[in-house]
């Protein structure tokens, strides 16, 4: 006699078997698989457990195409054409199993997994038919009623439709696996693959219905966990990972025109409005939420072209409050914002730019009183990287903002430096970088703009960066920490400007008699560079920032170490830019020198006192990878500028830095979005 289920019966029989090969196993899974998505009707209750059972089992099988089998065998046995959902236990059995098995998996087996997860954490948010409670047992002495009532309340029996787990609850399910202490960096970045996963499958109309519960689990569940900050490298990877599900994968893909638009207003009123806290118990958004928000609404704007007006409201005042916030990262991001709206609105843009230049003079005033706080010169900076931002968008705007602007500006950063030398160092160092900054921007403006006033930028560059001293390169100076920081910041900061004229000008205006004195000031803050080294001068805070316990993160200013390095990346830049037609001989020999000194010298970045080499001595034998260490270098096995496209080639436009997914293809043809996650696998955690 024919019985229906008996060929799933001997599939999953021979899926018990252990000890059969793991071809077998596989193919069993994959012929049960294809068995179930046909005559899924035939499975009996008693056979549908044990699937379950073995499908459960084989999620954490050592090879890895038998995940990927019994991964799909519960998807066809969830599947929703027939109305199958899983238990909330189901559910929390399968997805703590799936995440064991992530710190095994490839990308292959994570996109299965994820598929997985996604799928049963979607069938959540299904509304199913749940029996109305029973009414309580009546006396007898009421029967006789029973009859009416029934009638008048008809409703009383009907079903009521609700999803098993709201969207908090479905979504708390994988932060918390995700924020579990001692958790491995390859399991936290496969959950982030379950979440790309889960959106996909609840689909853009649900997404973009639900983006505030979305953002705001986010940013309140990752992003401002303290254990997701304990390191730079943890902040730095918990950005990216957000970013590639706000931006990559919602805003570009989910988001509808008026979505984009409800986004923008929901992320300014919700985070942008709210800082600075100015109600009493109100409390700020951190600055690595306001560094996410701020990225993801200049997403939105270069996505909708032209601003509308409710966008425009929500974000005219927020964007340019923000600018004077305390931290580096949340001005710079909030001036490329505000760069992003004054360029979807360019009728905005002069009244922006007046407004930016009136707050620069006020906090440059400000900061030359004696009771001027650090703040001050914090606000200083932040508008002048703002206002910097808007004249960069003068030249692709020209109709809106007159040539009045830009002398003004340039005039403002003139007399600065000039002034520069009758302040403290403090002062003058903050006064000297808002007038490069502002030069550095107005380079952009084009020859037209630069070719009158090249000599003028040539004796300032020269007086910025004139020949070293005996006094720069002999130990013992007499100079203090404060007279090194400021010397190295004024130098980094004439460079940038340079590095703005050679990138946005140099095939104009670089002439060989230009090439050869810009060449000339290049060499001389090399030298400058290469004498401040060969002094080991002591930095106090860079003492202090090593003593400081793991895990510990504080507000700081840049060390001697720190500002030498980025004066010596200038360098670098601007030599690249320059080409090396023009530089001597000498200077070529001293340029490959630095250059390989920066890779092989044991003493480069090392930390005082050759930290990083008293930490090998201290550790040999006792750590089992290099993989492991957070000093920020690998012990010189690697750095942080480790570029890894996963097989996703450079854009056309040259993006490479990983900002974005748009004009690259995956060689594999595999999602964008997955690729992008798969590349923080890799990289050290370093």
């Amino acid at each position: 006699m024919y019985v229906p289920n008996q060929p799933h019966f001997r599939l999953v029989h021979l899926t018990k078997a252990l000890t059969q090969s793991t071809l077998l196993r596989y193919q069993a899974l994959v012929t049960l698989r294809k068995a179930i998505s046909t005559a899924k009707r035939a499975v009996t209750d008693a056979t549908a457990k044990d699937i379950f059972k073995q499908g459960r089992n084989y999620l954490t099988d050592k090879a890895l195409p038998v995940q990927r089998a019994a991964a799909e065998v519960i998807i066809a046995m969830y599947s929703s054409d027939d109305g199958s959902h899983p238990s909330i236990n189901d559910v929390e059995a399968i997805l703590t199993l799936c995440v064991k098995s992530l710190d095994a998996a490839d990308q292959l087996t994570r996109h299965t997994l994820a598929q997985l997860v996604g799928h049963l954490l979607a069938s959540t948010q299904v509304e199913r038919a749940a029996p109305a409670p029973e009414p309580a047992q009546k006396p007898k002495k009421d029967q006789g009623n029973a009859d009416d009532d029934a009638i008048s309340t008809p409703h009383a029996a009907a079903e009521v439709k609700k999803a098993l787990l709201t969207p908090t609850e479905m979504l708390l399910h994988l932060s918390n696996h995700f924020n579990k202490p001692h958790q491995s960096r390859k399991i936290r970045v496969g959950i982030f693959d379950f979440y790309a996963a889960l959106f996909t499958h609840l689909g853009a109309g649900w997404v973009e219905a639900n983006f505030s519960l979305l953002v705001g689990h986010l940013l309140n569940e990752i992003v401002s966990l303290p254990r997701n900050s304990s390191t730079r490298y943890e902040t730095l990877s918990v950005r990216t990972l957000v970013g590639i599900l706000l931006r990559d994968l919602i805003g570009v893909r989910m988001l509808s025109e008026q979505g984009q638009i409800s986004a923008i207003q929901e992320l300014a009123n919700n985070y942008l409005k709210r800082w600075p806290a100015m109600m009493p118990g109100s409390v700020a958004p951190s600055s690595t939420v306001l560094t996410m928000v701020l990225r993801e609404v200049a997403g939105l704007l270069q996505q909708l072209g032209n601003a509308p007006p409710p966008v425009q409201d929500a974000l005219s005042e927020p964007l340019v409050t923000i600018l004077a916030h305390p931290s580096h990262t949340v001005r710079v991001t909030a001036s490329w914002a505000l760069r992003c709206f004054c360029y979807s609105t360019p009728l905005r843009l002069p009244k922006t730019i007046l407004v930016l230049m009136d707050k620069l003079q006020r906090d440059l005033t400000m900061i030359n009183t004696p009771s001027s706080s650090h703040e001050a010169s914090l606000r200083a900076l932040g508008h002048a990287y703002g206002l910097a931002a808007l004249v960069s968008v003068i030249p692709e705007r020209p109709l809106y903002v007159s040539y009045d602007v830009s002398a003004k500006v340039l005039d403002m950063a003139t007399q600065l430096l000039k002034r520069a030398s009758d302040h403290e160092l403090k002062v003058a160092g903050t006064e000297v970088e808002v007038a490069w900054t502002l030069i550095a921007s107005l380079m952009s403006l084009g020859p037209n703009f630069v070719r009158p006033h090249l000599p003028q930028l040539l004796v300032l560059w020269r007086n910025a960066l004139p020949k070293p001293t005996s006094k720069d390169s002999q130990n013992n100076s007499g100079r203090s920490v404060a007279e090194w920081n400021f010397l190295l910041h004024i130098r980094e900061s004439a460079l940038g400007a340079i590095l703005c004229f050679l990138q946005r000008n140099a095939s104009t205006l670089v002439t060989l008699d230009v090439a050869r004195r810009i060449a000339s000031l290049l060499s001389n803050a090399l030298s400058f560079a290469n004498g401040f080294i060969s002094q080991n001068v002591e930095d106090p805070a860079e003492i202090q920032q090593h003593q400081l316990p793991p895990g510990i993160k504080r507000e700081r200013e840049l060390t001697l170490r720190e500002r030498e390095a980025l004066l010596r990346r200038r360098v670098y830049q601007c030599f690249s830019e320059l080409g090396f037609g023009s530089i001597a001989e000498s200077t070529r020999a001293s340029l490959l020198q630095s250059t390989i000194s920066v890779f092989a010298s044991p003493e480069a970045y090392g930390g005082i006192g050759s930290a990083v080499q008293a930490a090998i001595a201290s550790s040999v034998g006792t750590f089992t990878s290099v993989w492991a260490t957070v000093d920020g270098f690998g012990y010189g096995v690697t750095s942080n500028e480790v570029v890894d496209f996963g097989g996703i080639g450079a854009g056309v436009d040259g993006d490479v830095d990983g900002s974005g997914v748009s004009g690259r293809r995956d060689y594999l043809n595999r999602d964008d979005v997955e690729v992008s996650i798969d590349t923080l696998v890799r990289p050290p955690s370093a």
